[in-house]
């Protein structure tokens, strides 16, 4: 037996379990390139909401973002960073924002970023009350930052009341002595990754986050101390990082809820959506005692059925099968019933990618990013390009199947339009 094995070896037969390892732990497949992705057209999805919601850059004449309110409204723009937050903060009271470190992240600037700079993410957690003078602004799921320092730029992901979307926006020259330019993106660019465009985040447990011990150690290291960055704790309870998860797919729905207004009722049915509304307002009204299969909701069912996109009704479980199939800002494809975008990532563990076996073989094939490479900005795709590639399933350029097809017998769209009421 040992001579067999000896011959094996000797023949070149290590070499099939080491390719083996090789397959697994350094799968070499990828997404498609960004700048690739980015030259997409935008599709005219054939649709009442693609008529109503148009995918362009600014937005609609006489709507402004969520963001651009904010701003206005408080004498311009605070700098620094911390100074932002106290302002979303002033006008959120009831809960504090949400604020997380994540030091080697996905983002198109994670070349700007390392444990002693960390990107900072945050996002409102309440509402503005409504004052003698003015209506309250509703930021709940629906105003997302992310400062990356060592970049000068601020990303905001901030929604637009009027227009039914979120807008993509980037604050950028924001550092001391400069003169900060706030500007719309190019959604095109955007949407690669914020595939419906709408909020993303990863799931649990959100190793990239301070969140997590490790990576508040790894923080603290590299920074030489404890102190707060830009006045965030370097600890976070892991519930900061599955609050802020659960803010995304709120504004996520958001979106798809617009859909199942406009596209499940279809142009002509505006008895669908009384309908609609009035169940919104009975469940908020007693969420409790709400009956899914009560006569009511059986009669939006059956108004449902004679609007909704002509399909098959897909159900949930079909879902599998349209992994191949891409649904971003980029390309809309027609699929059964509404769709609900995929705002999710799976969780990347960058601390972990580097222990064990697994790690040693992958630090022998593939460098890791040296800070200050990559992408200075939102526009610099080619720069991005030159960083090590992430694995397809950790790549939010990946394309992601739908989080749900809705079909005409759900009543999802009940407690969507309920949730603009919150």
């Amino acid at each position: 037996m040992i001579n067999k094995l000896n011959k094996f070896i000797f023949r070149g037969g290590w070499l099939i379990p080491l390719f083996l390892v090789l397959y697994f732990v350094l799968d070499s497949s990828s997404s498609p390139p960004i700048t690739e992705l980015a030259k997409i057209p935008i599709q005219n999805r054939n649709s009442f909401s693609a008529k109503i919601i148009p995918e362009v850059d600014l937005p609609p004449e006489g709507t402004r973002s969520l963001f651009d309110h904010i701003i206005a409204q408080n004498g311009g723009l605070p700098y620094p960073y911390e100074k932002l937050i106290q302002l979303v903060k002033s006008l959120s009271p009831e809960n504090e924002p949400i604020n997380l470190l994540i030091p080697n992240g996905r983002s198109l600037l994670k070349g700007q970023a390392d444990n002693a700079h960390p990107r900072i993410v945050s996002t409102a957690d309440s509402d503005s009350p409504n004052s003698e003078s003015s209506i309250g602004l509703a930021m709940r799921g629906r105003l997302f930052l992310g400062f990356v320092e060592n970049a000068s730029e601020i990303e905001v992901l901030s929604y637009n009341e009027a227009a039914g979307r979120f807008e993509f926006q980037l604050v950028q020259n924001y550092c001391a002595n400069c003169t900060p330019r706030i500007v719309y993106a190019r959604r095109a660019i955007c949407t690669t990754c914020h595939q419906g465009a709408t909020p993303i985040f990863s799931q649990r447990p959100w190793n990239e986050t301070n969140g997590q011990p490790e990576t508040s150690r790894a923080i603290i290291d590299a920074r030489k101390d404890k102190n707060p960055y830009h006045e965030i704790e370097i600890f976070k309870p892991l519930s900061q990082s599955e609050r802020y998860d659960q803010l995304t797919d709120v504004g996520n729905f958001f979106i798809g809820t617009q859909r199942l207004w406009l596209d499940g009722c279809s142009e002509k049915g505006n008895d669908c959506r009384r309908e609609l509304l009035s169940l919104a307002f009975l469940y908020l009204d007693n969420a409790g005692n709400f009956q899914v299969n009560g006569p009511e909701a059986n009669r939006l069912r059956d108004i449902q059925n004679k609007y909704f996109p002509a399909s098959n009704n897909a159900e949930t479980k079909d879902l599998p099968s349209l992994a191949p199939m891409a649904l971003t800002g980029n390309t809309q494809i027609s699929l059964a019933g509404i769709y609900i975008p995929e705002s999710d990532l799976f969780n990347r563990d960058p601390i972990g990618e580097k222990q064990g076996f697994k790690g040693w073989i992958r630090s022998l094939f593939t460098r890791e990013i040296k800070f200050g490479e990559g992408a200075k900005d939102n526009e610099d795709l080619s720069e991005f390009e030159k960083l090590p590639p992430l694995r397809k399933e950790l790549d939010p350029l990946t394309i992601r199947p739908p989080k749900k097809i809705i079909s005409a017998n759900d009543i999802d769209g009940i407690y969507g339009i309920a949730s603009f009421f919150y």
